[in-house]
């Protein structure tokens, strides 16, 4: 049976896995020398020295990296809510809905005549200023 992985383990995994990214991404900066950087640290009698500096530098930013990132993406166990599976429609009654149709009175097929009459207007007005 699997461990549980507690949070100092993940913690230390996260900072394992950030340290060899940052190691491995300067390891690719030498190796291709990009921008002189492998033949700058060949080439100098302190490039032992750089290296470790560069190594330490960059194992320590993408370990922060890494674990800080990996923690904001943490899920909150006090905010998550269990997945409801029973999706139903479910019925709302609205309140201050009045209907002022008289018993048996059929709606509307069509505006009523205000809106109608309105639309009109604003119909006349937009054509009289296009003349």
């Amino acid at each position: 049976m699997r461990r549980p992985v507690t949070r100092t383990r993940f913690l230390a995994g996260q900072a394992i896995l950030g340290t060899v990214l940052g190691w491995s991404i300067l390891a690719g900066l030498v190796v291709l020398d990009v921008a002189g950087l492998g033949t700058l640290l060949r080439g100098s009698e302190a490039g032992p020295l750089a290296l470790s500096l560069l190594a330490f530098q960059f194992g320590a930013g993408f370990l922060v990296f890494v674990t800080a990132t990996s923690l904001a993406l943490l899920p909150d166990p006090d905010r998550v809510e269990p997945a409801s599976h029973d999706l139903r429609p479910v019925p709302i009654r609205v309140r201050g809905a009045v209907d002022h149709r008289r018993p048996g009175e059929a709606r509307p097929a069509f505006a009523p005549d205000h809106i109608a009459a309105n639309t009109a207007l604003v119909m006349d007005l937009a054509l009289s200023r296009t003349v």
